[in-house]
C-alpha cells in the first residue's frame, strides 16, 4: 500500500535483495593437563549491505533503500583457561577485532512507479 501523496520521503528500492557474506575462520586449541590455550581468527567479506541512497542528488529526497555498501571485517581472539579445582575454573579471553566498511560506487537508482 502506498501513501496517497507524492513525493515520497523514503521508498523501497528496485531490486533490493538480501545481503551476502563470505566468511573464513581458522582456530587452534592446545590443552595440557589443567591448562588450555585457544586462538581463533576470522575474515569476512560483505556484499550488498543495506544503504539509503538519494534518487536525484543533490536533492535530499526522495531516498530509497538499496544495496549500495560492501565491506569487510576481521579479527582474532586469544583465550586461556586453567582448572584450579573441579569447582573453580579461571578463564581469560582477550577479543581483538577491527572492522572496515566502505561505500561502493553505485549506479543511479530510479524509484518504482
Amino acid at each position: 500500500m502506498r501513501p496517497a501523496n507524492r513525493p515520497y520521503f523514503l521508498a523501497g528500492g528496485p531490486g533490493f535483495h538480501s545481503e551476502e557474506e563470505l566468511a573464513y575462520e581458522l582456530g587452534y586449541r592446545h590443552q595440557r593437563g589443567s591448562f588450555a590455550l585457544s586462538v581463533a581468527t576470522f575474515y569476512s567479506r560483505y556484499h550488498g549491505l543495506r544503504s539509503l541512497e538519494q534518487v536525484n542528488p543533490p536533492a535530499a529526497t526522495p531516498i530509497v533503500i538499496a544495496n549500495g555498501q560492501d565491506g569487510e571485517s576481521y579479527g582474532a581472539e586469544l583465550t586461556a583457561a586453567y582448572v584450579v579445582t573441579s569447582r573453580w575454573r579461571v578463564r581469560l579471553a582477550t577479543p581483538s577485532c577491527a572492522f572496515m566498511f566502505g561505500p561502493t560506487p553505485a549506479a543511479p537508482i530510479r524509484p518504482e512507479g
